[in-house]
């Protein structure tokens, strides 16, 4: 029994790499898919690949969830790059030798007489930026995500008719359920 199980196991190792070209040519062809299922119903292995499957089919999207983020990012302005620009606009004095000078007016007191109210100045304007990025972030999440669903719902009715032809009324309702499961993920 233990030897039975030992070769299954070494018949999984070289059928994977045919199951995952099957997963991925299985928008045009179905029958190579059928092969696996019929070979992987043999050995009585069909869980593992009910797992495979179902962690492949919501993989366009995954996709598609994260470039929202890609999206937005590439479109407003960080934290990281305002703070950068603010700290470029900051005015500092060098002699002609390179090494920086003493405070324009000779006296370093003054700087501190001021860093107080800028460091009060920039925290107000990061909350400000923070808040409007927030909000133009929430619009255009809430714009994003019906188009999100959208895909979802025509995964699942793809999904319906593909898993009824490959693993059959028996297991279908199963894997749709899996599927579901899997794109929220």
């Amino acid at each position: 029994d233990e030897e039975i199980k030992t070769v299954r196991d070494k018949i999984l190792t070289l059928l994977k790499p045919e199951l995952l070209h099957a997963l991925k040519k299985m928008e045009s062809r179905l029958g190579p898919l059928q092969t696996c299922v019929s070979m992987y119903n043999s050995l009585d292995k069909m869980e593992s690949l009910m797992e495979e499957y179902v962690k492949n089919r919501p993989g366009s999207l995954h996709r598609l969830w994260f470039e929202f983020g890609k999206v937005k990012s590439s479109g407003t302005t960080t934290t990281t790059g305002s703070s950068s620009t603010r700290e470029a606009t900051k005015l500092q004095f060098y002699g002609e030798d390179g090494q920086q000078e003493d405070s324009p007016t000779g006296n370093d007191d003054d700087d501190d007489l001021f860093a107080e109210d800028d460091d009060e100045l920039k925290t107000q304007k990061k909350n400000m930026e923070s808040s409007s990025n927030t909000n133009t972030t929430r619009a255009l999440f809430g714009e994003w995500l019906p188009t999100w669903y959208d895909a979802v719902l025509l995964l699942l009715s793809e999904e319906q008719r593909r898993a009824l032809t490959v693993f059959g009324p028996e297991l279908a309702p199963e894997i749709m359920a899996r599927i579901l499961n899997e794109c929220f993920r």
